[in-house]
């Protein structure tokens, strides 16, 4: 793949387990685990460990402290991000099958029409390396050809390409269902069970993919 210059409004992705998109869309928002609107039976992907590590990493930008990444909703950049690999193959993480697993899809230019607060960085957030920006006039820091890749290992010749796949938008606190473009899911059980769940939240008017 060649270079890929700054898409003009970027798509964010966050995965979920199904069932927790029916207490998120009754309550309106999708949270941090720390927001007193948490849902208490919030059922989690991913790898445990690194989740909970994740919450008290400082995050620092120009010498200004931006709290934890437990402050932040993690979106990423990229529509196929390595922890979907993970999780459907059972690497390191709970095995999940690819029904169980629904996308929540927002872009850049909706978290500023709800006015939400978000960072994003070059890689993954976790990693040492990794950089926080907060001005979309660094969006150009981030690697886009390697984050719309499929391919995402590191090899000899580029051993940092898995960190940059994984750039991401953090979200703060919380963002509205209403600043949600469309749900994507696998198959069309998933899509008949996410619709259900729209029409009985009110909230029919979102796709689902």
């Amino acid at each position: 793949m060649g270079k890929v210059s700054i898409p003009k409004d970027p798509l964010i992705f966050r995965i979920i387990h199904k069932d927790n998109l029916d207490y998120m869309l009754q309550s309106g928002k999708l949270v941090t685990s720390s927001h007193p609107d948490h849902d208490p039976n919030y059922k989690p992907i991913g790898e445990t460990t690194l989740i909970q590590s994740r919450k008290a990493k400082p995050i620092i930008i120009g010498g200004k402290n931006c709290g934890t990444l437990g402050d932040y909703i993690p979106f990423f950049f990229g529509q196929r991000p390595v922890m979907l690999y993970a999780i459907q193959e059972g690497y390191y993480v709970q095995k999940l099958p690819p029904q169980e697993i629904v996308y929540i899809v927002s872009s850049l230019d909706k978290l500023k029409q709800f006015r939400c607060k978000y960072l994003f960085t070059d890689g993954h957030a976790y990693t040492e390396l990794s950089q926080f920006f907060d001005n979309d006039a660094d969006l150009n820091n981030i690697d886009w050809s390697t984050v719309y890749s499929n391919k995402w290992n590191n090899t000899p010749s580029d051993p940092d390409r898995k960190r940059r796949k994984q750039a991401e938008c953090l979200i703060k606190y919380e963002i509205p269902i209403d600043a949600l473009i469309f749900f994507v899911v696998y198959n069309k059980s998933c899509k008949s069970f996410v619709d259900n769940l729209l029409i009985t939240n009110g909230r029919f008017q979102k796709l689902t993919y």
